[in-house]
């Protein structure tokens, strides 16, 4: 299950009428919807009594299979967003292009929810780290990918964030045909190498 406060630029709020809340709101919201849903996937009845949610005897049905519950991906990125991977997920979520900038600041954000994870006595390395390599341009304009040009591009965006602590990348489909033997190459053959190497 993933979990985040969303975009400020979200179309979805005049979709569905919901406030576009201000972020320091739309953080201390989150707080209490990922102890609701965190609640309502463990227990049987759940009843919660917060600032912004309430309630009485609530009941999830069906119940989830997993145990003790559905694994929980909460993507964060501030400093006070970061505490509740550390509290609440099996994963965190990241994304950014593949550059320098963004490893750097994604290294950052790495220690900090180490630190965080410490400080309630959780293992860091029980907190998986996911990352999406969003390329800005060509996602909102449907120009190729720089990390599909090559398979050497692949490996170095792969290597870059490796480094820096993450163990899962996501990347994107090819918007292009021209595109996809490297993106089936790197699929067949690249990937499987890339997870014996870094396992």
């Amino acid at each position: 299950m993933g979990l985040g406060t969303g975009l400020p630029s979200d179309p979805g709020h005049a979709m569905t009428g919901i406030p576009n809340w201000p972020p320091r709101e739309r953080v201390a919201r989150f707080r209490e919807y990922v102890e609701i849903v965190e609640q309502l996937l463990c227990n049987e009845i759940t009843t919660y009594e917060g600032c912004f949610y309430k309630l009485k005897e609530a009941v999830m049905n069906p119940r989830p299979i997993q145990k003790p519950r559905t694994p929980i991906t909460i993507a964060a990125f501030g400093d006070a967003m970061l505490k509740y991977p550390a509290h609440y997920a099996d994963t965190w979520s990241s994304a950014g292009s593949n550059t320098d900038e963004f490893a750097e600041l994604t290294r950052k954000r790495n220690k900090l929810l180490d630190r965080y994870c410490e400080e309630i006595g959780r293992d860091p390395n029980s907190l998986r780290r996911s990352y999406l390599e969003w390329e800005t341009d060509v996602s909102w304009k449907g120009g190729l990918m720089t990390i599909l040009k090559s398979e050497k591009n692949f490996r170095e965006m792969v290597k870059r964030f490796v480094d820096v602590g993450i163990n899962e990348i996501i990347f994107l489909y090819p918007y292009h045909k021209e595109q996809l033997p490297v993106f089936e190459k790197i699929a067949r053959e690249v990937i499987p190498e890339l997870k014996d190497q870094y396992s």
